[in-house]
């Protein structure tokens, strides 16, 4: 099967090309920028198994952001798809903390997120 560019999916030039390494590496730093633009804000009150009290995040800071995207992007898999739901299947991953009895900065992140991977 071909795709647009006429190269097969299977092929290795697709999988080396430099077009889609520029377009993934433009696509992480745009993450990264996002994480590090809303650390203090989203990120930061209610990740698991980060440093808090720092208003610029380590590397392993940013690594266990990348997992909550990574999770976000995951629960978008599901039949039932409601915030709520992506929300609550994150915390049943342990990457988030209770921080309200609503899940409200919970749901800020989650709905953050969601704009941001379908960029």
């Amino acid at each position: 099967m071909y795709v647009v560019t006429g190269i097969p999916l299977n092929s290795d030039i697709r999988l080396h090309s430099p077009v889609l390494t520029l377009s993934c590496n433009w696509y992480l730093e745009f993450l990264e920028f996002e994480i590090l633009d809303a650390w203090g804000t989203l990120f930061a009150p209610v990740l698991e198994n980060i440093n808090q009290k720092t208003t610029v995040p380590s590397d392993h800071d940013i690594a266990i952001a990348f997992q909550f995207l990574t999770a976000v992007a995951s629960e978008l898999e599901r039949k039932e798809l409601a915030l709520v739901n992506i929300v609550d299947g994150i915390y049943n991953k342990c990457l988030l903390h209770e921080t309200d009895y609503d899940r409200s900065k919970a749901h800020q992140l989650a709905f953050a997120a969601l704009g941001w991977i379908s960029m």
